[in-house]
Parts: structure tokens; C-alpha cells; sequence
């Protein structure tokens, strides 16, 4: 028996390990690793019908079931292998306070600020320099503070 493990690609797959077992030959069993081209061989099996699976951490397991083997032949079993996904995304977190009653931003001024403005401190050019503010000059009126 030859065979050769690939990923989904056609992509050899070195370091798998291939199960050979037999049921029919008394629980005959063999484990082999793929080389670097990602192939494994198992000469002088008996005939009989055997099972081969390959396993490599990070793709799913495969099986081939049925696997017959005759006198003077070499029985070629490919095996392509699938990424085993296997991920878990966790949010941690909190979720932000939300006042249905408001739609607005405040904006808050410290005291330096606006002691050190040039606005002579009115109000309404104060409120020119808040994010998302627009005014209509006729409709404020002027205070100071």
C-alpha cells in the first residue's frame, strides 16, 4: 500500500500519521508517518481489506474505509485532508449606557478654558467651538458668565 496526504489544495502534507488496520487479518495494525512530499508506505501487507486513516494536528481527521489489497499489486490510497476549524470568539465587555430620553453630546468646558478664550466670555461664541453645535446668531441671545 502507497498513498499520499494532501490538504484541500493538492498540498503535501508531511508529519501525518497514517493508521493502517485490518479486521480481517486478526486486528493487524500498522501506524506511519508521512514524509516531507507527504507520503507513506506500507509494503507486504497480506491480502485482506483494511482501513487508513491520517491524522495531523490542525486538519480533520480522514478514512478510507475498504481498502483492498491483492497479490503483486501496490494499492494507491490519497487522502486530502480539511482544516479542522475549531475557533471560539469571546467579547468581554460592557455595554454602554444608552438614554433614550436625550439624543444629545454634552460638552463640558473647564473653567481655564474658557477664562482664556478670546470670546470676552459670551455664551453663544462658546458654543461655536462645541463639536456638532451650529448657531443661528439671531436666535441667542448674549450672556455672560
Amino acid at each position: 500500500m502507497r498513498g499520499v496526504v494532501t490538504d484541500r489544495y493538492g498540498q503535501p502534507l508531511p508529519g501525518a500519521t497514517v493508521f493502517i488496520s485490518s479486521k480481517t487479518q486478526s486486528g493487524l495494525t500498522r501506524n506511519l508517518s508521512t514524509n516531507e512530499l507527504g507520503v507513506f508506505q506500507c509494503p507486504a501487507l497480506p491480502v485482506g481489506t483494511y482501513s487508513v486513516e491520517a491524522r495531523l494536528h490542525g486538519f480533520q481527521n480522514v478514512r478510507a474505509n475498504r481498502v483492498d489489497i491483492d497479490l503483486d499489486r501496490t494499492t494507491n490510497v490519497p487522502l486530502k485532508m480539511k482544516l479542522a476549524v475549531s475557533e471560539t470568539i469571546q467579547v468581554v465587555g460592557d455595554i454602554p449606557m444608552i438614554d433614550s430620553q436625550n439624543a444629545g453630546v454634552p460638552t463640558y468646558f473647564k473653567q481655564e478654558m474658557v477664562e482664556h478664550l478670546p470670546t470676552n466670555r459670551h455664551m453663544w461664541i462658546l458654543m461655536q467651538v462645541a463639536p456638532g453645535v451650529t448657531t443661528d446668531n439671531t436666535a441667542i441671545t448674549l450672556a455672560q458668565f
